[in-house]
């Protein structure tokens, strides 16, 4: 089985509630993505953390979205 592989980035580092985020995303070996927007709570998994800790946020991108590879120079 190939391997999947995607990258991405979004136009902004975080949002409010109703405000838009568009994603950017390539994909290499798949031609869907499942989708879901999560908080992370608690991103540090040291052993004497709290780990990592997420919870779903509802939106209206959630679900099975197509991909497909997108050719970029790296570092522009």
């Amino acid at each position: 089985m190939a391997k999947i592989a995607l990258t991405g980035y979004t136009d902004k580092i975080s949002v409010a509630p109703g405000e838009s985020v568009d994603f950017k995303v390539s994909a290499d070996n798949a031609t869907t993505a499942h989708v879901e927007i999560v908080r992370i709570i608690h991103g540090d998994e040291h052993p004497d953390g709290p780990g990592y800790l997420e919870e779903t946020v509802a939106s209206n991108c959630a679900g099975d979205h197509p991909v497909r590879k997108q050719f970029v120079d790296v570092g522009n």
